[in-house]
């Protein structure tokens, strides 16, 4: 997995998981194109500078919330739209079944992929990628590990990226994700929630997103398969044309 490049990391002082999907090989020997799709933790500790830099730098336009209703009133996010950015609120999820998730995490993630409420949102969010196609978009979620790492995978699985690089981008959480879970165990809210989850999802593991791909691929063929079937032609046309270079 060393064939991952170091510029899919972006350094911001406001949060721990923020990274470009760009750099990842398709199965038909393309490349996803830098700085149009971005993913990331939650957002509400960015600064001034921070959001300057989504901007002006990154020319993201687009940004869509994966958290669960509760979790977006705790931190709320709208002060986004006072810096041109379309703020869109698509949570995976609802609060009663994130609560009640299967303690595997593999079975959650499935779950999630298998629900149709829940592939109705993720096709949502491939759409609003793809009406912001002439600019960057953000998703996120708290951790941006899980919700955020079930959307890469079908984002990246839609463009015809290799399950190699799939799993690759799944585990570039490990590291940032160490310090993050530091700094929410320093907040009461956040320690609470942490205290609550199973185990699993405490950890990153290749193989959590490995095995995912694999039973998925029983029942739709391939991850590519899958998230085709979430989205019109025209709109995977639309991203695959301007996506992979």
């Amino acid at each position: 997995m060393n064939h991952i490049n170091a510029q899919q990391n972006i350094i911001l002082n406001g949060c721990f998981n923020f990274r470009d999907l760009g750099g990842y090989r398709t199965y038909d020997g393309k490349t996803t194109r830098f700085n149009k799709i971005f993913r990331s933790d939650e957002l509400h500790n960015l600064t001034t500078r921070d959001i300057s830099h989504l901007t002006a730098v990154l020319d993201i336009k687009a940004i869509i919330d994966l958290r669960n209703p509760s979790e977006i009133r705790k931190f709320q996010m709208e002060n986004l739209r006072a810096h041109g950015i379309s703020y869109f609120k698509i949570p995976l999820v609802g609060d009663e079944t994130w609560q009640n998730t299967p303690p595997n995490l593999i079975e959650s993630y499935l779950s999630i992929l298998q629900n149709r409420t829940s592939a109705h949102q993720i096709g949502k969010v491939v759409e609003i990628i793809a009406k912001n196609i002439h600019h960057s978009s953000l998703f996120f979620c708290v951790a941006g590990k899980d919700r955020t790492g079930i959307v890469a995978a079908v984002v990246l699985g839609l463009l015809n990226v290799t399950n190699r690089d799939i799993v690759s981008d799944y585990a570039l959480s490990r590291g940032p994700w160490k310090s993050l879970k530091e700094k929410m165990l320093s907040d009461p809210f956040r320690a609470q929630l942490i205290s609550t989850l199973p185990k699993d999802f405490l950890v990153v593991r290749e193989s959590f997103m490995t095995e995912t791909l694999r039973i998925l691929s029983k029942t739709h063929g391939s991850i590519h398969q899958y998230a085709r079937s979430l989205v019109t032609n025209s709109t995977f046309l639309r991203i695959r044309e301007a996506l992979v270079l």
